[in-house]
């Protein structure tokens, strides 16, 4: 919702919203630490707040987190989202570049980031433009080697 208030443009209540957000995850967090979804919460409302440092930090312990347990597909999951998350603490260079390496990744298309919220503050660049409209970048690459069409004789 906070994201939603932010691309609306109404920036008071956004701020509100991620403020809320924010104390209900700590409180969550105070009898779950190592609850990846809290911590994420936490860091998408602290980007929104412009903690930078604390956005970032609990996003590298979401991401150790699922990494300790093994789950490499959520480890995954979480480390895309940073890209989502540099884009709101305004790094667009580095979001711009994140989005395009993830781009080459199998299971990313373009149009998955064209309207999404976090994005919002990329949405008129001609450089997150350019990315997302082309038409490379719009072809689903293939999960598997097995899934790869054949090559060219």
């Amino acid at each position: 919702r906070a994201q939603v208030l932010l691309a609306r443009g109404d920036r008071s209540r956004a701020m509100a919203t991620a403020r809320t957000l924010l104390a209900q995850a700590a409180d969550k967090l105070r009898d779950r630490p190592d609850d990846q979804d809290l911590l994420m919460i936490s860091s998408y409302s602290r980007a929104i707040l412009g903690e930078r440092e604390a956005a970032l930090a609990e996003h590298r312990r979401a991401h150790a987190i699922v990494l300790a347990r093994k789950n490499l597909s959520e480890a995954e999951d979480i480390y895309r989202e940073r890209t989502r998350l540099r884009a709101l603490l305004g790094d667009r260079e580095q979001a711009l570049q994140e989005l395009s390496r993830q781009l080459k990744l199998p299971g990313s298309l373009a149009s998955d980031f064209r309207h999404d919220l976090a994005f919002f503050s990329l949405w008129d660049a001609p450089a997150f433009l350019a990315i997302v409209n082309d038409p490379a970048n719009n072809v689903p690459l293939p999960f598997s080697p097995g899934n790869s069409p054949a090559p060219a004789k």
